[in-house]
């Protein structure tokens, strides 16, 4: 398919509104399973979808998203993605991390994915405005419902925060998280005054410069 960029491992189906198929769509590094995909001359879709995206080198798997509507563009070399459902998760395996944050678009020739969240400002600005102690307190509360981050790793110890959103870099593997208010450390919070996280491979985070800490008692 398209000049033999695509390759579908399942069944093509000939319908007077255009091309259909069901199966596995293979385009590069990535994969794509869904039950329906419409065809048009530069473009492909699927409403219901799992994905996947190798490394450039192929050797492993660097994102798993599971149930999103996705719309390729092979014109402009850009794919868009999002979720069906609250539950859906992004899955990034190599860094032992997952998100529930809805939107993210992969930037084929920059290498890189966009994670974006619309419908939180006013979430956003409530975190942003909120000194220290009471962050920790309204999470203790469970306050706040937004986009999640979360270490998968059993040494994490379920470590979870809010993130806005973020920047993939697929060459990498790093994970660039922005909008960041706090991150909750047992009885204690570490509050983010530049509000960006660094996780690498195996869940590695930078150190953090200039932050707050919040104590519950």
């Amino acid at each position: 398919l398209y000049e033999q960029k695509v390759s579908l491992t399942g069944r093509l189906f000939f319908e007077p509104t255009g091309l259909k198929a069901q199966g596995s769509a293979v385009f590069e590094q990535s994969e794509t399973e869904s039950k329906y995909f419409p065809f048009k001359n530069t473009e492909y879709r699927a409403d219901t979808a799992d994905f996947k995206l190798h490394t450039p080198d192929g050797k492993d798997v660097t994102l798993i998203a599971d149930n999103y509507n996705s719309f390729f563009d092979l014109k402009n070399r850009r794919a868009n993605f999002h979720t069906n459902k609250a539950e859906s998760v992004i899955r990034f395996p190599l860094n032992n991390y997952e998100s529930t944050i809805p939107d993210f678009v992969w930037e084929m020739d920059k290498t890189r994915l966009e994670l974006t969240s619309a419908g939180y400002d006013e979430l956003k600005k409530r975190l942003w405005s909120m000194p220290a102690r009471d962050l920790i307190l309204g999470d203790e509360k469970n306050l706040f419902q937004g986009p999640l981050f979360t270490a998968t790793s059993q040494n994490a110890d379920s470590l979870k925060f809010i993130g806005f959103g973020a920047s993939f870099d697929i060459l990498k593997s790093e994970l660039s998280i922005r909008d960041v208010r706090y991150i909750r450390v047992a009885d204690a919070a570490l509050v983010l005054n530049d509000g960006l996280v660094s996780v690498g491979k195996k869940g590695v985070m930078k150190p953090f410069a200039n932050i707050q800490l919040a104590t519950l008692h």
